[in-house]
């Protein structure tokens, strides 16, 4: 189970019980489920796709941000 934070200067919202995000990576689409690798990636403008556990999707709208992926925690900086 994943945990997924999206913070920006004006706020910071955060997400639980998360079985998978899916953002706007620079080279294409970068799916991220329980138990990945530690990475730090540049995202493009775009869809960041919540899937949680009980299988409801939620979609946050993002402009060019940073990813940090480590601990089953998906950090997202706008």
């Amino acid at each position: 189970m994943l945990t997924c934070t999206i913070t920006s200067a004006k706020e910071t919202q955060e997400y639980k019980n998360i079985q998978s995000v899916t953002v706007p990576g620079i080279s294409g689409a970068i799916q991220i489920l329980s138990g990945h690798a530690e990475m730090f990636n540049l995202l493009n403008s775009g869809k960041v796709i919540l899937e949680y556990t009980n299988k409801n999707k939620e979609e946050k709208e993002i402009n060019n941000a940073q990813c940090y992926i480590a601990n089953d925690k998906v950090t997202i900086i706008v």
